[in-house]
């Protein structure tokens, strides 16, 4: 029996102390569920929600825009590449002579044909489907186009 009154000031310590943590977090609560400017938690929570949904709307948007850009560029001409040669072996024209591959990302395009000699100058112009041609290619024509080709990889 001596020992129930050091209980009951024990437990009326307890439980003081027990109310003073519930308080601070009571406050700590309401302050947290009304926000800076007075916004309530739920609030905050269904604005960030919308703005959520919001940028991914945006975001697959500029996910299609962006694919069809990428479509759009590989029709572009983005590989060039010219190979200047003697057309004659005997002639001393400085490399007057070429061959210019312009090609897109898929490889379609032309290459022109320039062949210079003293008297006279022959231009040809060849369709370029992936890469190569229905028409017979010169040596010249074939490295021009493979330079285009490393360009285009190069860029990437």
């Amino acid at each position: 029996m001596l020992y129930l009154p050091v209980l009951i000031v024990l437990l009326v310590i307890v439980v003081t102390a027990l109310c003073a943590f519930v308080i601070r977090l009571e406050i700590r609560i309401r302050s947290l569920t009304r926000g800076a400017n007075g916004a309530n938690l739920e609030s905050v929570i269904q604005r960030l929600a919308k703005e959520h949904d919001q940028i991914a709307v945006e975001q697959k948007r500029i996910a299609h825009t962006a694919d069809a850009q990428r479509a759009l560029i590989a029709d572009t001409v983005r590989g060039v590449s010219v190979v200047r040669f003697n057309a004659l072996s005997g002639d001393t024209s400085g490399k007057q002579s070429f061959a210019t591959a312009i090609v897109s990302e898929r490889g379609d395009g032309i290459v022109i044909s320039s062949l210079h000699a003293r008297e006279h100058a022959r231009v040809y112009a060849k369709s370029v489907q992936n890469f190569s041609s229905e028409f017979e290619l010169t040596g010249e024509e074939k490295q021009a186009i493979v330079e285009a080709r490393k360009r285009l990889t190069a860029s990437k």
